[in-house]
């Protein structure tokens, strides 16, 4: 149901945002289509505003603080791809910036610092090292995604292709809550 709510809210918002920035004159040459097609941009807050939305009516009903860290992040993460979009950033730049998604994360302690492995009874802690990882973590994957976006909407179904791992690996160990907040990404 999430997914669905949030496609139309997209589909609607998308909509509105290419009329919108069309009037404005906010649109650039799409470089990858034989007639060279104006595109209007940007457009990820038409994408980024129907998942807030959603991911926080979850969050009203369940009251999930990871929920509430995911949407943080998403929106930080959202900003500094806006202001990508608007003043092109230096690499270093938006590498050093997007450190800062992690810290709703961190600071919501919305993480678990045990892993548990395979043959060992108790889990291992990682107190120290999972801050860490999540800090260098989440600059990785939104440049790793951002590179992969060359084209118009290629991101769209890469998104598809790791989230649903996720879900399933949540599927695994029944984690339902953190289900729904992933099934909006989709």
């Amino acid at each position: 149901m999430t997914t669905v709510v949030t496609a139309i809210f997209t589909y609607i918002m998308i909509n509105r945002f290419i009329k919108f920035l069309s009037v404005r004159g906010l649109a650039v040459e799409d470089i990858h289509k034989p007639h060279k097609p104006l595109i209007p941009r940007p457009g990820g807050p038409a994408i980024i505003i129907p998942i807030m939305v959603v991911e926080f009516i979850l969050y009203y009903f369940t009251l999930d603080i990871r929920i509430l860290a995911l949407s943080f992040t998403l929106i930080i993460a959202g900003l500094i791809g806006l202001v990508d979009d608007i003043f092109r950033l230096k690499g270093i730049t938006k590498t050093i910036l997007l450190i800062f998604t992690s810290l709703p994360i961190i600071l919501l302690s919305a993480y678990t610092p045990y892993l548990q492995l395979p043959f060992f009874e108790d889990p291992a802690r990682l107190f120290i090292i999972y801050p860490i990882l999540i800090i260098m973590a989440i600059p990785i994957t939104a440049n790793t995604i951002n590179t992969i976006d060359v084209f118009n909407g290629a991101v769209s179904g890469f998104l598809i292709i790791i989230t649903i791992p996720i879900i399933l690996a949540l599927s695994f160990i029944g984690d339902t809550t953190m289900i729904l907040a992933s099934l909006p990404l989709l």
